[in-house]
């Protein structure tokens, strides 16, 4: 024993490379054939069969420590671990996915359905990759990982509700049917709907909000006065269109009123929606002070004026059906 170990350690061939300087350690080089032919089952039993060898060389040798190393042991590594991950790691990711989307949907109907499609779309990719022979290797087991968190978010996206006006539909009615002219029970009115959000101090958001509302009502207005202006041309010009600068004339005289009246308009309802903060505020004016400020308006020619009252609740109705149209 000890003219081989003497031997060994002066054979530069071997020191450093399988056998340690101090003779302490050795390595044993084992070449494996595998035949090719079922890797996910001929890599597991060499790897047992190596395993086992090892362990009845413990047994024999207590005082000698055996390890292993080398491709084949790495490649059944990788497939053990993907096989522990999906004892282990697959199920506590339910876990969480299942806690996350109870509080995301609230509702247990949800859940469930959104858990079931997750559970069959996992059963499914894998079920198929088994049918057409594909080995469980480390790409392939992290699928199920893959579909639930891609299911997750597209679900997830599905049931989170979106932030647009829709959610106003828990508001008052004028949130809703926006700016415009329309019938009350009080008579005819011009309404304008301003909205204003992402604005943190609250005394400007109202503001905007107000601002925007009377800017609705002036544009409302603006298309009232050009239906007036076009159907006062309409009945006094028959036609002859030489007249145009007069009807130029008219309609910039009416916008002039336009301004005035909108000193009539008031913000009477104000509301915030409480699911994205979006603050809506109401302006209102009503026929009643249109036509009062109109009389009390001698800037307007007395024949405009006259016409303008006599058919202002008429236009106000083409304009309301024009609308909603």
């Amino acid at each position: 024993m000890n003219l081989i170990r003497e031997r060994t350690l002066t054979e530069p061939l071997l020191v450093n490379r399988i056998i340690s300087p101090t003779g302490n350690v050795t390595g044993v080089n084992i070449t494996i054939q595998l035949p090719g032919v079922d890797e996910a089952k001929e890599v597991p039993e060499v790897v047992a069969f190596v395993r086992e060898t090892a362990e009845e060389i413990r047994t024999t040798y207590p005082d000698m420590e055996v390890r292993l190393t080398g491709m084949v042991l790495m490649n059944n590594a990788f497939s053990e671990s993907s096989k522990l991950d999906m004892q282990t790691l697959v199920p506590i990711s339910f876990a969480v996915m299942l806690i996350s989307l109870g509080l995301l949907i609230r509702g247990f109907t949800g859940t469930f359905v959104t858990l079931s499609v997750i559970g069959f779309s996992i059963a499914a990719a894998m079920g198929m990759g088994g049918f057409i022979g594909l080995p469980i290797s480390p790409p392939s087991a992290s699928s199920p990982i893959i579909i639930l968190t891609v299911a997750m978010v597209l679900m997830t996206a599905c049931a989170t509700p979106t932030k647009t006006a829709d959610t106003a539909v828990k508001g008052p009615a004028w949130v809703m049917k926006g700016s415009g002219a329309f019938d009350v029970e009080g008579g005819k009115v011009f309404y304008g709907v301003g909205a204003a959000g992402g604005i943190k101090n609250k005394a400007l958001l109202r503001k905007t909000s107000d601002n925007r509302a009377r800017a609705e009502i002036a544009q409302t207005l603006e298309t009232y006065v050009a239906y007036l202006a076009k159907d006062y041309m309409a009945s006094t010009t028959a036609g002859d269109m030489s007249k145009s600068s007069e009807e130029q004339h008219v309609e910039q005289a009416l916008k002039t009123f336009t301004k005035a009246t909108l000193h009539g308009a008031q913000i009477v309802d104000r509301w915030m929606d409480p699911e994205d903060g979006t603050y809506y505020s109401l302006c209102e004016l009503d026929m009643m002070a249109f036509k009062d400020t109109l009389d009390s308006y001698q800037e307007l020619d007395a024949k405009v004026r006259d016409y303008v009252r006599d058919n202002a609740d008429r236009m106000h109705g083409e304009l309301e059906e024009l609308e909603n149209q």
